[in-house]
């Protein structure tokens, strides 16, 4: 409500900060509910971006034309907004973390390499399910073209916004990693004392799980280099004072020699 107050108040600003906050937290509601309130939820949302358009077009911020580039504005506003880091109270947290416990027990196997990997440790599939998630997140967000050096800094804007959603993904699978490992170990552990032919059934369920793993990290890991290499040879096209920093050809070596180093090792994985 106090975002429709502002903005019948005419305070562009401060009005697109409220309405980015609650768009923000509708789809996080959207992402914890049921599929009738998941509707109820992206309803209030359409209802709210034609707000969001107006409030910047009144500031001239330009790009508002579709919901990705809203997304982006909303996540651009959040980070740059005192009131937008802390918005979300304990209980949406708790809602959203129950919701991917939920999942997570019947998240039970995935395919990869035409294979079927059993997923029985709860804690390696909520790390799945919250790398998806974050892939999906990933998706939504878009690079704007710079194409002069008045479009630069909005470029760099929108890659920082998309190499944050790269460091959700990547977290996910490293969290994933480790609870894979945790397991292999303690599998090792107890195969040392005594095997079976089903214990080397859940061995090898084991080692595909973490191959699936690191294949994932990996490769999102390569995708982000190339977003940093892009990021560093459009600033050296179009150089400025304030991306000084992003234009060291150094930088897309080193990034280079790092994506030929994954690549090495996602041919053994895969």
């Amino acid at each position: 409500m106090t975002g429709y107050k502002l903005f019948e108040e005419q305070d562009w600003q401060a009005a697109l900060e409220k309405f980015a906050i609650a768009r923000t937290i509708y789809e996080k509601l959207a992402a914890a509910g049921d599929p009738q309130q998941e509707t109820l939820c992206h309803s209030t949302i359409d209802s709210i971006d034609p707000n969001i358009r107006y409030c910047a077009y009144n500031l001239k911020i330009k790009n508002t034309s579709n919901e990705d580039d809203i997304a982006a504005l909303v996540e651009m506003k959040l980070k740059s907004s005192s009131t937008g880091a802390n918005f979300l109270d304990d209980k949406i947290e708790a809602l959203l973390q129950k919701k991917i416990q939920e999942k997570a027990s019947q998240f039970t196997s995935i395919t990869w390499r035409s294979h079927n990997i059993d997923i029985k440790n709860p804690k390696i599939a909520e790390c799945i399910l919250k790398a998806n998630d974050a892939i999906n997140d990933l998706e939504k967000s878009k690079v704007v073209d710079a194409k002069n050096e008045n479009g630069i800094k909005q470029f760099n804007e929108s890659v920082d916004n998309k190499l944050g959603r790269f460091s959700n993904v990547l977290d996910a699978y490293h969290d994933g990693q480790r609870q894979a490992e945790k397991e292999l170990l303690e599998d090792k552990l107890a195969t040392d004392k005594v095997t079976s032919s089903k214990s080397e059934e859940k061995t090898n369920n084991l080692k595909a799980l973490f191959s699936y793993i690191s294949y994932q990290r990996l490769m999102y890991t390569l995708k982000r280099n190339l977003l940093l290499i892009k990021q560093i040879e459009v600033n050296n096209t179009y150089p400025t004072e304030d991306n000084v920093k992003l234009c060291k050809p150094e930088n897309i070596v080193k990034l280079y020699d790092t994506i030929q180093q994954v690549n090495i090792v996602l041919v053994k994985l895969y």
